[in-house]
């Protein structure tokens, strides 16, 4: 199975997973920062650890999660929530861009 998601804001975009629950080394969750699978990967995760919240660099996210369709109802999946982010903040008059790395597994 491979099911692709295109999240677009007016702003950054950040995605949040408050659930995660995959096969580990079977079933994966890749996250891209753009529009497709060509936008750079800016976190792929698989098993039980939840993922910090990624931020993109720009207006969207492409998100993909692929599996080997195992019939294994041991795992739960993963569930993310998404919502824009402001794209500068304010510091002395001056906009300054918010950055925040990620780690990835």
């Amino acid at each position: 199975m491979d099911c692709q998601w295109n999240i677009t804001s007016n702003a950054w975009v950040e995605l949040t997973f408050d659930r995660f629950d995959t096969e580990l080394y079977d079933d994966y969750v890749t996250v891209y920062d753009g529009t497709s699978l060509s936008s750079p990967v800016i976190g792929r995760f698989s098993g039980s650890s939840r993922p910090l919240p990624l931020i993109s660099s720009g207006k969207n996210l492409f998100v993909r999660f692929t599996t080997d369709a195992a019939q294994n109802r041991q795992y739960k999946g993963f569930r993310a929530i998404y919502r824009g982010k402001k794209r500068y903040i304010l510091n002395d008059g001056k906009y300054v861009q918010y950055k925040r790395k990620l780690l990835l597994l």
